[in-house]
């Protein structure tokens, strides 16, 4: 029995690169607010959802750019595996449309060990999680998707200079929110944040635009702390700018 699965998002994208920049979100007093739509009435999360047990389970892996093919691979490793991708290439070139695969870092064999275990009581009651996204991306900065000729930066790197804070955090925060029971029993309930100053991002920016950089809001390294409404702790941290292994 296979007792992991993966959700897949299939996301088609228009030809107009630029409709990828027009995000449903504003800016009141500093602070990014988007939109959330409101569940209908009698409708239920799927929190915790269960089903019947499937004699096979179909898994799809939408995408094969930089990550769906080691994420195929992985799952050659269970016996009994079948793959057949021609379906989503042969819709891709039909349509024209890209394919995009969108993760997060919860579904990871050691994430889904280390939930497993806390589940189980291995760890006694769980007080303090720590996650992070420390990693360089300097090999990527030229390559990020950007608007036009005339985009030095990239969304990303213009991302970090307009923002301050954690501003990727799902990575470290998802798999650790599992394992508190976040919105399962527990809730964030204050947060505090502090960075340093900008050496590496501004430097950047003068590098990929070939001028002076008086102004990049986010620091190098961000760390956040978070008090949950039971008296669990969490730290996450941020660092996409200075030069280290990736962790």
């Amino acid at each position: 029995m296979i007792a992991s699965f993966l959700l897949m998002t299939l996301s088609a994208v228009t030809t107009q690169a630029q409709d990828a920049f027009n995000w449903p979100y504003k800016i009141e007093n500093g602070t990014i607010v988007t939109e959330v739509p409101q569940r209908p009435a009698g409708q239920q999360n799927v929190l915790n959802l269960t089903t019947p047990k499937l004699k096979v389970v179909r898994v799809g892996f939408v995408g094969l750019g930089m990550r769906g093919p080691s994420a195929v691979e992985r799952w050659t490793h269970i016996n009994g595996t079948q793959v057949d991708c021609w379906n989503i290439v042969e819709t891709s070139e039909k349509t024209r449309r890209h394919c995009m695969m969108l993760e997060n870092c919860c579904y990871d064999f050691f994430e889904l060990n280390s939930l497993n275990m806390a589940q189980h009581g291995v760890f006694g009651e769980v007080e303090y999680v720590a996650g992070a996204y420390r990693h360089d991306l300097s090999p990527y900065w030229d390559a990020y998707w950007k608007k036009d000729a005339n985009d030095k930066l990239g969304w990303r790197l213009d991302y970090n200079q307009k923002y301050r804070g954690d501003v990727y955090a799902t990575h470290g925060l998802g798999p650790i929110a599992q394992v508190l029971d976040i919105h399962r029993g527990d809730r964030m309930k204050t947060l505090v944040a502090m960075d340093t100053k900008s050496i590496n991002g501004k430097a950047w920016v003068e590098k990929m635009s070939g001028e002076k950089c008086d102004q990049f809001a986010n620091g190098d390294h961000t760390v956040t702390l978070i008090r949950t409404e039971n008296g669990k702790m969490i730290e996450v941290q941020h660092n996409t700018m200075t030069p280290e292994p990736y962790n």
